[in-house]
């Protein structure tokens, strides 16, 4: 019996190991509570931050970064040096543009090796349109994966 439970062991410890790799979420746009992050091996983490933008309207964003990091590099962002929207942006303005697909597959770059997904579920409610969108309801997932073959660099 001790053996079978031995065994047990090891075969399923591994499996729940690399289960924790990938996974999803959902987040509801108007929370004002940020999801857990998310511990997806021992050297990264993915995380949803809140903001508010100047009329105090919601908006998020999804963030890859290395467990030792001090300076906010997202890893999703292919340059360090990019301003302005970006994929990983989730906010009434942006959806109303229709700036970025419903379904945005993001690499992680700088050696990331995941992939993460988001996705606008069907739920979404915005009034308004252009600069003066704003939430009125809804959510959207997040979900990780490895990435297969090469990291980007």
């Amino acid at each position: 019996m001790q053996r079978a439970g031995i065994f047990l062991l090891a075969v399923l410890l591994p499996a729940a190991a690399a289960a924790q790799r990938s996974g999803h979420f959902v987040v509801d746009v108007l929370s004002h509570t940020e999801p857990p992050l998310r511990r997806l091996d021992s050297s990264y983490r993915l995380s949803v931050r809140r903001f508010e933008d100047v009329k105090g309207e919601p908006f998020w964003e999804v963030a890859l970064r290395r467990a030792t990091d001090t300076t906010y590099d997202n890893l999703l962002y292919h340059s360090t040096e990019w301003h302005g929207p970006y994929p990983v942006h989730i906010g009434a303005i942006t959806i109303s543009q229709r700036l970025f697909p419903a379904t945005r597959v993001l690499p992680g770059y700088r050696g990331a090796p995941y992939v993460v997904t988001v996705r606008l579920r069907d739920d979404i409610r915005i009034a308004g349109s252009d600069t003066n969108a704003v939430f009125r309801g809804g959510s959207f997932e997040v979900s990780w994966r490895p990435r297969r073959g090469k990291p980007h660099s």
